[in-house]
């Protein structure tokens, strides 16, 4: 008779069974916990291990291995971890005597899925369901306002204003309703729940974004992306403030509170934001070139020369947001004629994560207008309106001066590198290293540094710094990390467009190195290995352009994401 080897089991025995079952996540997400861990037994043992064996005799030939495995585990752990009893309530519980229940242990200890696919599984259809809820109360309440405005047939300037607000929201929900639906109706919610039968609270927590869909993801932190009633006509302006402290400012604003505006003049004053923004000023090339108009502007405010301060400070706030997008790329003709609202819609496009873009698109065009009208203001409205413009105006130079925009987020890199010469440790080795090759692709994508930073050196060092050996020491490991990375992912069935895209970009880079005579031989050498991976995987066996080339900021998030995810 065949004898029980439970007791033989390794720990990867496990891992690769699990690694299995990922792999085919509609397969996954049917199965209990039992299930699963009584399969891995299957697996290991044979079909038939449930009719030749008794529970019994499984659970004690399999504690032999359990019992060794779980006590190196927790001598393994420091006594003054304070998480040492959660890890071990989690990996590594006592086994339990009753026959699901063990089983249940097993498919969390040996596979490390920590929860029921199924249950897992279903409460992802229950939270996409609650928010289709959510969308469609919202497109309904904004159609049926859309047509209460209608029926009144004197509609004045607000009420086309409103209206377009509305069908703003109404779009934007309706992107995300047909989102959501794609996403429950693909195999897209069952990687999610995959991914999140391994979350255990501590070092796995929730599914990785790339999993979820945009709107589950944005609702957390944008609210007034989707939902008209939480667009905030202050949020943007106190920087320096506290979510308690903004939450008593939209109180009184909203009720008219006069305290509102003495805390207003306050926080400008305590904040040195006049200051604040001539700093943005003197360090920032787009806003540099604005001093000759923006600095009387700040002149006018302090002299309380108000209604000049009105008459010129919305046309700079339109003019900086111009700028940003010059400074994503979007080419000056298409903005010709653009109004302030097409222009954050294009920087949307390329920054979708920015905040309060609906503010400036539908409530600041509104005091940009009336005062461009010359409608005339009551001396207490010009204190009012102006400073809160004040407080936009140091908003959108703080918006500018972001690494959101590529050559900012150039410059910086290219001072770190002159801050990083002096320090040896390895770790900053490493830094440095990234840098090079951040600045290198940036030279790819023809990002051109502006005189006004006078970094002309600092170019020549970071260029020499190329030649250095461990540099390409540095890209060896980097391509070899990836390879491990496209054959981890493409053997789960997952995508690996980024790690394709990136590899894709280290490519460029050494032979942009290569045309430069820069470490010949070690650039042909490590563009060969590159064709051998692209070869291995299939990653090349693809039409041109199926994978889109990444963004100098898409590139620099990677290079800091592989850095703070090795194996």
């Amino acid at each position: 008779m065949q004898e029980l080897s439970l007791n033989k089991i390794k720990k990867s025995d496990g891992l690769e069974f699990a690694n299995k079952l990922l792999q085919d996540p509609e397969y996954l997400v049917t199965l209990s916990m039992e299930e699963i861990g009584k399969l891995f037994f299957k697996e290991f043992q044979g079909n038939d291990i449930f009719e030749k064996f008794t529970f019994q005799e499984i659970r004690s030939n399999f504690s032999e291995f359990y019992q060794d495995y779980r006590n190196k585990f927790i001598s393994n752990i420091s006594e003054e971890n304070n998480i040492v009893e959660e890890l071990q309530r989690i990996y590594f519980p006592e086994l339990p005597e009753q026959e699901q229940d063990f089983y249940t242990c097993v498919c969390k200890t040996m596979c490390l899925i920590l929860k029921d696919p199924r249950l897992v599984l279903l409460e992802l259809y229950q939270e996409a369901a609650e928010d289709l809820r959510e969308i469609e109360e919202r497109i309904n309440k904004y159609q049926q306002e859309i047509k209460i405005n209608r029926q009144d047939s004197d509609t004045d300037e607000n009420d086309s204003y409103e209206d377009s607000i509305m069908r703003h929201y109404i779009k934007v929900n309706e992107d995300a309703r047909n989102e959501i639906i794609k996403y429950i109706t693909t195999k897209s919610i069952k990687w999610t729940a995959v991914s999140d039968t391994q979350n255990d609270g501590i070092f796995r927590r929730k599914p990785d974004d790339h999993y979820n869909y945009i709107y589950k993801a944005k609702h957390r932190y944008l609210l007034s992306r989707y939902d008209k009633d939480q667009l905030s006509e202050i949020a943007n302006k106190f920087l320096y403030a506290t979510s308690e402290e903004i939450e008593k400012l939209e109180t009184l604003y909203k009720t008219g509170d006069l305290e509102f505006y003495e805390y207003t003049h306050q926080y400008i004053r305590e904040k040195n934001i006049i200051f604040e923004i001539k700093k943005y000023i003197q360090k920032n090339h787009f806003l540099n070139d604005r001093e000759k108009i923006l600095i009387p502007i700040l002149d006018a405010y302090e002299q309380n020369n108000l209604l000049l301060f009105l008459n010129l400070v919305p046309l700079q706030i339109e003019g900086i947001f111009h700028d940003y997008c010059l400074g994503l790329g979007i080419s000056e003709k298409s903005l010709q004629k653009a109004s302030i609202g097409e222009k954050l819609d294009q920087i949307v496009k390329k920054n979708p994560n920015i905040c309060d873009f609906e503010y400036f698109k539908f409530i600041f065009p509104k005091i940009r207008n009336r005062v461009a009208h010359g409608k005339l203001f009551s001396q207490e409205e010009e204190h009012q309106i102006s400073c809160l413009l004040l407080l936009d105006l140091h908003d959108v130079c703080n918006r500018i001066t972001t690494d959101n925009i590529p050559i900012n987020l150039m410059v910086n890199i290219i001072k770190q590198i002159k801050q990083g010469e002096k320090i040896v440790e390895r770790g900053y080795i490493e830094t440095i290293n990234d840098n090079l090759l951040k600045i290198e692709y940036g030279h790819i994508l023809n990002i051109k540094i502006p005189d006004f930073y006078n970094l002309e050196e600092m170019l020549e060092l970071a260029k020499s710094m190329c030649y250095e050996d461990s540099f390409f020491k540095d890209l060896d490991d980097r391509i070899t990390h990836l390879n491990w990375r496209l054959s981890f992912s493409l053997s789960r069935k997952r995508s690996a467009n980024t790690e394709v895209s990136f590899i894709r970009c280290i490519e460029k880079i050494l032979n942009s190195l290569k045309k430069q005579e820069i470490q010949v031989k070690k650039c042909s050498e490590l563009i060969k290995k590159i064709n051998q991976i692209k070869k291995m995987n299939q990653a090349d066996n693809t039409k041109k352009g199926k994978f889109d080339d990444l963004n100098f900021i898409q590139f620099c998030q990677y290079v800091n994401f592989i850095k703070s995810h090795p194996r």
